[in-house]
């Protein structure tokens, strides 16, 4: 489902929201890198703000000043991906680089200046071990995608096919070297192979190249890290505050409602259930079809050999894929 085109997107555990919930004291705001450079372009120079960029700024800032100011509890703004991003860390580990933009994003945007240096590098390699470690595998496989969509903007279902195919080949070869499997990674690249608007959008197809496959890995960070965040069940919501469109259309196909807090489970578990409503894009000709079907088949037998096969990755998946009225046609 296409969002309302807006300046600023907010996505959280709920799916999209028309604005923030200034109430709530239990939420983490997660700043996307085109909004970390619009505050401090702002904060710099005369470069105005938008409406929804000013209400991001206001409720954020209120919430630092209730949560860390005031109570000395936590920080409620997570800006380690942009930043991690920004300072180009998937390159080369570079702590220098990414403390300088630390310390000016929360100093000149939020005035915190009092935080344990120890703690920031804690973040930092945790977030390095969790987050960016991955990068490369996501960013290889956007590179895939592209090789194997068909040129045509609607290909035809022999095309499709073809492309999805050798597709889930190539992922079965390459699992071994592939720390993050499935989800979106398979539910965009079987759309876009296919020839939907929304998932070539968003993986940046008419603009392919490495370094967009680069960029659309960190856009992918995102969903992983929302994920996450909902399974460890520390804040009542995470948001994640874009201004990219595409972006916001898939973190808002899923609205997470299975059980929270499951922390000590993630840390051993090679593969993360997605329980909620997934809403995917449309696209007709996938809709109850029997390329639909064939393409389910293929992707069903890839899922079920990683899973009895690959012990070190984790694999993000949709229960309906296994579940509900298309067991019988996998």
């Amino acid at each position: 489902m296409k969002t309302k085109r807006e300046t600023l997107y907010f996505v959280g555990h709920k799916g999209l929201m028309q604005a923030l919930d200034v109430c709530n004291t239990n939420t983490m705001y997660i700043p996307d890198s085109n909004l970390v450079l619009a505050l401090m372009q702002h904060k710099h120079s005369e470069i105005k703000l938008s409406g929804r960029h000013k209400h991001f700024l206001s409720t954020s800032k209120q919430a630092v000043i209730h949560s860390w100011h005031q109570n000395k509890e936590w920080i409620p703004v997570n800006p380690i991906l942009s930043l991690m991003e920004l300072s180009r860390q998937h390159i080369k580990p570079n702590f220098e680089s990414y403390i300088k933009l630390y310390k000016e994003f929360f100093e000149d945007i939020y005035r915190i200046q009092d935080v344990a240096p120890e703690w920031i590098a804690s973040t930092y390699v945790t977030a390095f071990k969790a987050h960016v470690s991955i990068h490369p595998s996501i960013s290889r496989t956007i590179e895939a995608i592209y090789s194997f969509c068909p040129p045509e903007d609607k290909p035809t279902d022999l095309a499709a096919t073809e492309g999805c195919e050798r597709f889930f080949e190539w992922i079965w070869r390459e699992r071994s070297y592939l720390t993050l499997i499935g989800g979106p990674l398979i539910y965009l690249a079987v759309y876009a192979i296919c020839g939907s608007p929304q998932a070539r959008a968003f993986i940046k197809y008419s603009k392919r190249s490495q370094e967009m496959a680069s960029n659309v890995a960190w856009d992918l960070l995102y969903w992983v890290m929302l994920e996450m965040d909902y399974h460890l069940g520390k804040y009542d919501n995470s948001v994640v505050c874009t201004s990219d469109g595409a972006l916001a259309d898939l973190l808002s196909s899923r609205v997470n409602r299975g059980p929270r807090g499951e922390a000590s489970r993630l840390d051993k578990a090679d593969y993360i259930e997605s329980y909620g409503d997934f809403s995917p894009v449309k696209l007709k000709r996938l809709e109850n079809t029997k390329l639909e079907n064939k393409i389910l088949r293929l992707l069903f037998q890839l899922l079920v050999s990683l899973k009895s096969t690959e012990e070190n990755s984790i694999k993000f998946g949709f229960n309906e894929i296994f579940h509900g009225d298309r067991e019988s046609s996998l």
